[in-house]
This record gives structure tokens, sequence and C-alpha cells, in this order.
């Protein structure tokens, strides 16, 4: 069965924003198909409970305005796109605190997932 998730964009500049869910917290992430690997603020780890010492480990990425630290930790269950994964493992680190998301889906999440982004309709189906 399909799944169809509606999203607007003021913009064709603009990033198309999902609603996600770590344990009881609600969070938007920006979809990220250039993205390898999922990341999602510390923030928000934080009020899913999650500690700094829950960390796998600790990696460097390369992000947009250079390389940062990142925490690497694996997540009992993450749903986002009417998808729930179980040991899902996620990058972490602090974003800055005016952005509009608080994590990137990155390509990791849809791997074996059957997807397609509708830009004239705004819609995603997975």
């Amino acid at each position: 069965m399909v799944k169809v998730i509606p999203f607007k964009r003021a913009s064709e500049k603009d990033l198309i924003l999902i609603k996600a869910k770590l344990g009881n917290v609600d969070f938007k992430m920006a979809l990220a198909t250039g993205t390898s690997q999922t990341v999602i603020d510390t923030a928000i780890l934080r009020q899913a409970g999650y500690q700094l010492e829950d960390s796998k480990n600790e990696v460097v990425v390369q992000s947009l305005s250079g390389p940062i630290q990142a925490s690497s930790y694996l997540l009992s269950t993450f749903t986002t796109l009417g998808i729930e994964k179980t040991d899902f493992e996620v990058l972490s680190y602090d974003f800055a605190p005016s952005r509009e998301y608080q994590g990137l889906l990155g390509l990791d999440f849809l791997r074996e997932t059957k997807f397609c982004i509708d830009f004239e309709e705004g819609l995603i189906l997975v």
C-alpha cells in the first residue's frame, strides 16, 4: 500500500520538511537525498531520553560549513514518512537553534524503500 505524504514549499529553493518522531518527541526533519546518513539534533535525542554516554563513537562529518564532530547513536525506534525503523543508527550534533528543522533524513533511512517525490503536486509517495 502506498503512503502519500503532502509537503509545502513557499519557493523552489525551500527544503522539503517532514514530520518525525523519536520516542514521544515530535520534530521536523529536512528530506536530504544528498546526505548518506541521517542526522538528528542532540537536543532532540536528549528530549527522547538518550544520554551523551549512549553514544557508540565519535566521527567527523563534512557539512556545508566544514567538518563537524558528531556522535553516533543507535535508536530503539524512529518513525518518519509512515515508516518505523528499529535499532536504527544516526549521527547527532548540536544544530543552530534558529533552524526550522531538527534533523536531516538521509538515504540510509530510505535505502530499502521505494519512494517518489512529486514536486508539482507537493507529495511524497512511499
